[in-house]
C-alpha cells in the first residue's frame, strides 16, 4: 500500500478546476489580447440548493462543465457545433460587460440564482440575477443566460466531451499501467470522442433559450 499517494475526491477535483479558471491568463489558451476580444472567457454558474453547475467557455473554443458534486465534462469544444455556440456566447458577453462589476472574489451563486464571470485583460467582471427573472427575460443579462443554456443543450444533445469521473479513472489506470497511450503520449481525437456519452447536465437545458427565441 502506498500511503503517500493521496487521491482527491471528485467534488474536490471539480472545485479545483472551477477555481483555476479565475487564475487563467489569455496566454494560457494560446491567444493574445491584441488578437482577441476584450472578453475572452465566460463562466455561467447556476445555483441550486445542493448543487452548482459551472459552464466555462473560452475564446480558443474550449468548453467544460463542472458540477459541484464531482461530475461534469471536459473537452466539449472538440465538437464544432459546441464551438459555434461558445463563439455566440462570447460575442454576447462583450455586450454584457458594462452590466458587470470588477471583482476580486469569486463566490458561487446563491440558490435559485445565476452568476456570470467574464474574463478580460482588465480582470474578472461579474453579476448575478435570479433565475426566475432570467427565465422571464426581465433583466438584460438574460440574453447571456439563454446563450449559456444553448451551449449546455448542445453538449447534452451530442453527448459531447469527456466525462470527468471517467477521465479520472482512466488517468489512474494509466498511472498503474504506463504505456497505454498512443505513440504521441496523448489520446487520439477519436478515442476522446468515443468516450463522450449522452448525459444530463440540467433537466431543463435549452427550455429557457427556446422560450426566448420563440
Amino acid at each position: 500500500m502506498k500511503n503517500n499517494e493521496a487521491t482527491l475526491e471528485p467534488a474536490a477535483i471539480t472545485t479545483m478546476l472551477r477555481n483555476n479558471v479565475f487564475n487563467l491568463k489569455i496566454e494560457d489558451i494560446g491567444l493574445t489580447h491584441q488578437k482577441s476580444p476584450l472578453v475572452w472567457g465566460t463562466m455561467m454558474e447556476l445555483g441550486y440548493p445542493d448543487l452548482t453547475i459551472s459552464l466555462v467557455a473560452l475564446a480558443d473554443g474550449s468548453c467544460s462543465v463542472y458540477l459541484s458534486d464531482g461530475t461534469g465534462a471536459v473537452g466539449c469544444g472538440l465538437y464544432s457545433e459546441v464551438r459555434q455556440m461558445v463563439t455566440h456566447m462570447l460575442n454576447i458577453s462583450q455586450r454584457m460587460l458594462p452590466r458587470c462589476e470588477r471583482v476580486e472574489q469569486f463566490p458561487s451563486p446563491s440558490a435559485s440564482c445565476a452568476r456570470f464571470y467574464l474574463l478580460t485583460g482588465e480582470g474578472v467582471f461579474s453579476t448575478e440575477a435570479s433565475r426566475l427573472e432570467l427565465d422571464e427575460g426581465a433583466v438584460d443579462i438574460a440574453e447571456l443566460y439563454y446563450a449559456g443554456h444553448n451551449v449546455i443543450g448542445m453538449i447534452e444533445l451530442l453527448g459531447a466531451g469527456i466525462d470527468i469521473v471517467d477521465e479520472m479513472r482512466l488517468a489512474q489506470s494509466e498511472i498503474q499501467r504506463p504505456g497505454d497511450t498512443d505513440t504521441s503520449g496523448t489520446h487520439s481525437t477519436t478515442t476522446t470522442r468515443l468516450r463522450g456519452r449522452t448525459w444530463q447536465i440540467l433537466p431543463s437545458a435549452g427550455n429557457a433559450a427556446r422560450r426566448w427565441h420563440n
